[in-house]
């Protein structure tokens, strides 16, 4: 995992020029950096990062929502991972600067889970301990993410959310 993250880093050397609101909500902003990074950047080097851990995983960008929605079936979002196929599906339309890591994310934590519960258990076990050195600030904007999901899988997408945001 160290050295899929420092492949990871070294490819966001590039400055930052401008920053944007992440429309999370007007009462927790979260201010992530305009995407100054292509995805096709943000594409392959998750792809060099995941295949020192998940060799088999593929990332697939849709070039449209329509198409991204018939392989997913998930109008709603902009990424999901799909663990059984062990592919990232990424929307080029909907996706922001954090969707990427977000969904390799979902790859690294459940390649080795047998089971929604351990995962379940696991996510918010981690989340819990992350939280208590939180600033309040994130903590909304990660609990504001999070109130769209069911309560079983709340922890892993705060957890996914947090990642992409580290990434951006």
């Amino acid at each position: 995992i160290e050295a899929a993250r420092e492949v990871y880093i070294q490819s966001l050397t590039a400055p930052l020029e401008t920053t944007e609101q992440t429309p999370a909500t007007e009462q927790t902003p979260i201010t992530t950096p305009k995407r100054k990074v292509s995805i096709d950047a943000q594409v392959e080097n998750v792809r060099k990062a995941i295949s020192l851990i998940i060799p088999e995983t593929k990332i697939i960008v849709h070039e449209t929502h329509q198409d991204y929605t018939q392989a997913t079936n998930r109008p709603e979002s902009a990424g999901l991972y799909d663990p059984a196929a062990k592919i990232l599906h990424i929307s080029r339309e909907r996706s922001n600067e954090r969707t990427i890591a977000h969904e390799a994310f979902h790859a690294i934590f459940l390649r080795d889970i047998a089971t929604n519960k351990e995962a379940q258990e696991l996510a918010d076990n981690l989340y819990k301990r992350l939280m208590r050195t939180t600033n309040k600030q994130l903590k909304g904007a990660l609990d504001n993410f999070t109130a769209l999901y069911s309560e079983n899988i709340r922890s892993e997408e705060a957890l996914a959310e947090l990642t992409g945001i580290l990434a951006s």
